[in-house]
């Protein structure tokens, strides 16, 4: 599930104006782009935190795989943008991608452990 999720931001962050023709044109409002990076890094770091999570990864390899894999990984799309126009490089886009990682991660953890508390 996490490749798919990457895979999605892949081509929503990559693609370019063709690709995104049945899309509503943005900017819906200043900075939507922002929210649209924010929520689909709390995507990507609630499916890597819940997979890790799954397999019996302690809490601290769990948040630093989910939101440095997330965070890292909207790094690099954010660098190889400009070789795919009109994409620019953005380091506010960056900083959204971060901010998603991390609380993606903060709640799918309390979830899970809402969820599993009273396995012991």
């Amino acid at each position: 599930m996490s490749f798919l999720v990457a895979a999605a931001i892949l081509y929503l962050s990559l693609a370019t104006g063709r690709g995104l023709t049945k899309l509503p044109p943005m900017p819906l409002f200043e900075n939507a782009d922002k929210l649209m990076h924010f929520m689909m890094y709390i995507g990507l770091s609630c499916v890597i935190t819940f997979n890790q999570r799954k397999s019996g990864k302690s809490l601290l390899l769990t948040a630093f795989t989910a939101v440095f894999l997330s965070a890292a990984y909207g790094g690099v799309l954010e660098l190889l943008q400009p070789f795919f126009p009109p994409r620019t490089c953005d380091l506010l886009d960056f900083i959204a991608d971060a901010a998603g990682a991390i609380v993606g991660f903060i709640i799918t953890d309390i979830a899970w452990i809402q969820t599993h508390s009273h396995i012991k």
